[in-house]
């Protein structure tokens, strides 16, 4: 027998497709001219392909070598004939099937049937996998591990499977799942390592050498990987641990496709679906993760497209690919990206941008471990009137990129502080790393003692920036629902709805308190002013002073007095851009009474050196169909008698303007109206107000037309039907209001060449 056994293991039992000549040389095989679909062959995986087991394998071989130094089992162990029925010594090891017998392999084999035996277990190569490439989850072995320990040595449920050697074969080429055997030998080394007694080593012992097997008979390469994925599928009832996974799947059908493309060139998804179809065993199944769709048949084209999507967008980036496999190593089944059509959505709704899917995968994940996300399925994504779990987790990131940018740069928190932040909420990582971990006990860990010596205004920020961005908990997920349901973007959702808005008041007083401090400080010492330091000039806002970036922080910060002077001239211009809302103010009195509070609006016209212009945009028609994504439909006549009365009782007194100021200007922007009297009549000079009513004024009015060239109408953005396109007029109506002292300079428009405009 040991004879024998040592001539089955002296050369390789390939399938016929991979089978080498002894005496010719191997040859490429030639790739056929026409696509054949059922072309028998598989190749190899391109050498630049991504591995995910090779610490699993690592682990594996390890193991071995263990096993190998124990006395019991010996350095030869893999190498050792399996144990007969009835061992010639009465206290030597008996097995439990009849042990492998040559001849009637040989007989099954030329018979055309199967062989059932016991063999080594290590005989079948545990370092090979049928489906490599594909990733092996650990967390699976591990429980198929502790279910055989807990049953104890005994011979084993599952049986290996292995394709009948040829007579001058060396090796005996397995065709079952891996997993099956890793456990085994995982678990003989873990009942090793805990100081199992000998007799219960020599019980895994038998285990080991006699082994349930069964040989077939297997022709080529893809009828082995056929048989292998059909084993899994047979086994999904009842061993859960072996069954492929949604980031298995996807990674077995890319590969699968990849290696079949060596032989029948490109594949397209109908090809491989029909292909899967036919070799197949069709089982009924659901997709874990609470998906409604059957996401793991890979007979439909459709689920095929999504593998392939989700593979080359999402799983081909180190940094999805690690989130992604993490949760299903840890979580298996219950990941919240189980679903492959799930992972496709989620890349459609990210645009296929690597930022936006790291962001949504990294929060949904966090926020998974935290016990806090409930219901991630697809149609709680960003379906209308459900959780909307995708479209909230980016709204935050929205959220978090203007607190982290614009937010910042406008307010005079401290510049430590604010690279502190930045550190701080830079990713998901960074927040966990350095603020909030996700396990209680390791907060003890984190070291937060820079927060010690933050003025109150920063602290108020680092909460701001954790409840609407990076807080585990829900309190706060149906005001962002709200706002995306109306449209806002991420600061107006910030600066509109509570408890955000009155988070940002809070800030803002703050810093106006602390800046308060500073300049009574400076007060107090008694000292005089240097003479490069620029008055305190009030914000007519009522905010305190703002610096437009930290590259104006250094410029203040730095020692020329040129580059001071010009930091403070640019935060003085900044505390002067204001806004003020017509909305909420009912009458033009009200509207007034707001803009007085602003200097910009209290200047004496008189004494202006320059053009003080005031622009009513209407909302011209063409900018409306050519643009639609940043304009409206024309404003309403009563909103603009409203500002127009406004501006004027607030900078005269009167809402009917009668005189301007030399270098005052009124300009409105109106190609969307036909009827150009309204605001004619309220200065009482301009097209439909005749020339009696206008005497003794010193207003001039011109109305001007842009005409635009064609090349600058079809390179703008035409969001809109070819019949609306159609009916556009290239041209634009601006009628001028001012004084006849004012000076208005004259120069060539890019869309108007050779044209002098205003």
């Amino acid at each position: 027998m040991h004879a024998a056994l040592a001539e089955l293991k002296c050369k390789d039992s390939l399938p016929e497709d991979k089978a080498v000549s002894p005496t010719m040389p191997p040859s490429k095989k030639a790739i056929p001219a026409k696509k054949d679909i059922d072309a028998p062959g598989l190749g190899d995986l391109p050498p630049s392909s991504f591995d995910p087991n090779i610490e699993h394998f690592k682990m594996i071989e390890a193991s071995i070598n263990e096993i190998k130094a124990h006395p019991l089992f010996g350095p030869h162990i893999d190498q050792m004939d399996p144990l007969p029925l009835v061992p010639a010594d009465k206290d030597d090891l008996a097995g439990f099937l009849a042990p492998l017998d040559r001849e009637q392999m040989k007989l099954s084999r030329e018979s055309g049937s199967e062989y059932f035996c016991g063999v080594n277990l290590l005989w079948g190569n545990p370092l090979e996998s049928i489906t490599p490439g594909v990733p092996i989850m650990a967390k699976a072995v591990a429980d198929l591990v502790q279910r055989l320990l807990k049953r104890g040595p005994k011979i084993l449920e599952d049986r290996l499977e292995f394709v009948f050697p040829g007579p001058a074969d060396m090796r005996w080429r397995r065709c079952s799942p891996e997993e099956q055997q890793h456990a085994v030998i995982m678990a003989v080394h873990e009942a090793i390592l805990t100081g199992a007694p000998d007799s219960q080593l020599l019980e895994w012992k038998r285990v080991l050498l006699s082994c349930p097997a069964n040989f077939v008979h297997l022709a080529t390469e893809q009828e082995v990987y056929f048989y292998t994925t059909n084993k899994r599928f047979k086994a999904e009832a009842d061993h859960r641990a072996i069954t492929h996974k949604t980031t298995q799947m996807i990674f077995d059908v890319w590969n699968f496709k990849v290696r079949k493309e060596v032989y029948t060139g490109a594949l397209s998804a109908d090809d491989v679906a029909t292909l899967y179809g036919k070799n197949l065993i069709q089982v009924n199944r659901r997709s874990g993760g609470g998906n409604s769709q059957d996401d793991k048949d890979r007979t439909k084209p459709g689920t095929i497209k999504a593998c392939i999507h989700v593979y080359e967008k999402m799983l081909t980036h180190e940094a999805l690919r690690q989130i992604v496999l993490a949760a299903e190593q840890d979580f298996l089944d219950s990941s919240p990206f189980a679903g492959v059509y799930k992972l496709q959505e989620m890349c459609r709704l990210c645009k296929d941008n690597v930022s936006k899917l790291e962001w949504l995968l990294g929060a949904a994940y966090h926020r998974f471990r935290a016990g806090t996300l409930h219901d991630f399925s697809l149609r709680n994504l960003a379906t209308a009137g459900t959780k909307q779990h995708a479209l909230v987790l980016l709204k935050q990131r929205e959220m978090k990129i203007w607190l982290l940018g614009p937010f910042l740069d406008a307010r005079n928190i401290l510049s430590e502080c604010k690279s502190k932040l930045r550190e701080v909420f830079a990713s998901r990582d960074s927040f966990m790393k350095l603020l909030r971990p996700v396990e209680e006990e390791e907060q003890e860990n984190i070291d937060v003692s820079w927060q010690a010596t933050w003025p109150k205004s920063a602290l108020l920020t680092l909460e701001l920036l954790e409840i609407s961005s990076f807080s585990v908990d829900t309190n706060e997920e149906s005001t962002v629902r709200l706002g995306i349901k109306h449209g806002k973007s991420g600061q107006e959702l910030l600066e509109e709805y509570s408890p955000f808005k009155e988070k940002i008041q809070e800030i803002d007083a703050c810093l106006k308190e602390e800046l308060k401090a500073i300049n009574d400080a400076s007060k107090s010492q008694g000292g005089d002013s240097e003479p490069d330091q620029p008055p305190n000039i009030p914000n007519p806002s009522g905010a305190g002073p703002s610096r437009t970036s930290d590259m104006d922080e250094a410029m203040a910060e730095g020692m020329d007095l040129e580059s001071k002077r010009l930091a403070h001239a640019k935060r003085i211009m900044s505390s002067y851009l204001v806004l003020e809302s017509e909305e909420d103010k009912k009458t033009s009195g009200a509207l007034a009474s707001a803009l007085k509070k602003h200097k910009l609006v209290q200047v004496d016209t008189a004494s202006m050196s320059g053009n003080l212009i005031i622009a009513l945009d209407v909302n011209a028609w063409g900018e409306a169909i050519t643009a639609p994504h940043i304009r409206r439909p024309p404003i309403q006549q009563a909103i603009l008698k409203k500002i127009f009365e406004a501006i004027g009782l607030a900078r005269r007194g009167v809402s009917a303007w009668t005189t301007m100021a030399p270098g005052e200007i009124v300009i409105c922007l109106n190609g969307g109206r036909t009827n150009n009297s309204f605001l004619s009549k309220l200065i009482g000079v301009g097209p439909g107000v005749g020339r009696s009513k206008s005497r003794g004024s010193n207003i001039m009015w011109r109305e001007i037309t842009a005409t635009f060239t064609p090349e600058s109408v079809q390179t703008r953005r035409v969001r809109t039907s070819r019949k609306a396109l159609a009916s556009l007029k290239c041209s634009q109506k601006m009628f001028w209001w001012f004084d006849a002292g004012t000076d208005i300079p004259v120069k060539a428009h890019k869309h108007c060449q050779g044209q002098a405009v205003h």
